[in-house]
């Protein structure tokens, strides 16, 4: 009996043994060792921006927000939707200024493109729970570009390089002063570009100077000049020929670029601001006031001083008879619309004219660059080349002349042909005579009264 009882308390210590046996291996597969083999499965998604939609089991930490939203116990998908409408916001919410001075840009979401991190946020937001924030930044593409451009062109000044001004003041002395330039000012677009992708949002525009072109500027020459008479007691003539000059005074041709005298004065007429004073009628035999009478006087100055400066002469007219502030051969008539003087600058760079009054005379100066190395002045000389007769007299019957009687009415005029040339001089020689043109002047015959009256 009591070897049996041994056996049986054997029996049930082996029993307590393989139970404790068996409990500490279920303890020890509830729970493995800390392995890095056993842990794959909970490494957190790197910060890539790799698609993570696709996650459908993962399911966020408790207390986990995005900029405090709670996106606790979501899905990736489900927290994405969540977020969706915040992700909107935060891109309409977006604005940088931009500014220079008083003047000031903004951009927005509707200027440039904008990206907010709302993949990487998450992918942070799976390792564990947390307070995240999405962040949104400018991109690097054509609309910052195209913005910035418009920018630019509204805040680029452009420099100026040295440039010759004229001095239009009446009278003799300098006509011309060099106004120097300014450096300008272009918007230095790369740093602007990485102040705004650096998340600046109030810039002061970076500006870079800008220096213009080196150009020599040198000062024109003097190439032809006139001076003729007038009275200042014809206080109407006298101030015509002070208005025309005063229209001409400063004007500038480019090269090869016309100048009409009669198209630069304009109608003459009383609504134009001229005034009455003698001019030639009935070829020269008589005369009449006339709305900017003593112009003629302006276009012959012009005339004379453009042939001294080498100009080109297309049209110039001569009067009906010589005048009396110029020799014969040296006049330039004009009549609106019918007799012009036309000048052209044929020489290689601008020309300046200078008009005006001073105590009776009337002065022109024409200038440009200095002529060629072949002279260095031109002269005006006019030759008379022959005359031109009247011709047969004229008869035409008057009744209020008692009848048999003759009355000289009108004397016979010999006209004159006269031959103009130009004298080129280096170091005061004349070099060579070069033809100008040839004016003809009108011949009148005599012009007689016939008496027809009948006795009573």
């Amino acid at each position: 009996m009591k070897k049996f009882r041994n056996i049986i308390f054997l029996a049930l210590a082996m029993l307590v043994l393989l139970g404790f046996t068996s409990c500490k291996d279920v303890e020890e597969s509830s729970f493995p060792p800390n392995s890095n083999d056993n842990l794959e499965q909970f490494e957190p998604i790197g910060d890539s921006n790799d698609n993570i939609s696709g996650n459908d089991t993962f399911v966020f930490e408790y207390n986990t927000y995005i900029n405090g939203i709670d996106i606790s116990g979501k899905t990736v998908d489900d927290a994405r939707k969540l977020l969706s409408e915040l992700e909107t916001d935060l891109m309409a919410d977006y604005t940088c200024k931009l500014y220079l001075d008083d003047m000031q840009f903004f951009l927005s979401s509707s200027d440039i493109s904008i990206a907010v991190n709302l993949n990487e946020t998450l992918q942070n937001a799976m390792k564990g729970h947390g307070n995240y924030s999405l962040v949104f930044s400018p991109e690097d593409d054509e609309r910052l570009d195209a913005a910035l451009t418009n920018i630019s062109n509204a805040v680029n000044i452009k420099p100026t390089p040295d440039s010759l001004a004229l001095i239009k003041n009446e009278g003799a002395g300098s006509k011309f002063k060099i106004e120097h330039g300014h450096n300008g000012l272009e918007l230095d677009k790369q740093s602007t570009k990485q102040l705004i992708l650096s998340g600046e949002h109030d810039i002061r525009l970076p500006m870079i100077e800008t220096a213009p072109c080196l150009n020599e500027i040198s000062l024109p020459i003097l190439r032809g000049s006139c001076k003729t008479e007038f009275s200042i007691w014809n206080k109407d003539r006298a101030y015509n020929v002070s208005k025309a000059a005063s229209i001409i005074n400063g004007k500038q041709l480019l090269q090869n670029e016309e100048l009409s005298f009669d198209d630069c004065l304009g109608s003459r007429s009383k609504e134009n601001g001229w005034k009455k004073a003698e001019a030639f009628t009935n070829g020269g035999l008589d005369s009449e006031d006339q709305y900017g009478g003593g112009i003629c006087q302006v276009s012959s100055t012009l005339y004379n001083a453009a042939l001294c400066a080498d100009l080109e002469i297309p049209l110039r007219c001569n009067h009906s008879k010589p005048v009396p502030y110029l020799p014969a051969g040296l006049d330039a008539a004009i009549s609106e619309g019918s007799m012009d003087l036309i000048i052209r600058n044929s020489t290689g760079n601008s020309i300046y004219i200078f008009m005006w009054v001073e105590d009776g005379y009337l002065f022109c100066e024409i200038y440009g660059e200095k002529f060629d190395d072949s002279f260095d002045k031109i002269e005006l000389v006019s030759e008379y080349l022959d005359i031109i007769p009247p011709g047969e007299p004229k008869f035409y019957d008057d009744y209020e002349l008692a009848y048999g009687e003759t009355r000289l009415v009108s004397p016979a005029v010999y006209g004159s042909i006269y031959e103009t040339f130009k004298i080129y001089y280096k170091d005061s020689i004349a070099i060579k005579r070069v033809r100008v043109g040839e004016s003809k002047y009108k011949s009148h015959a005599a012009i007689y009264a016939i008496g027809k009256q009948r006795q009573q």
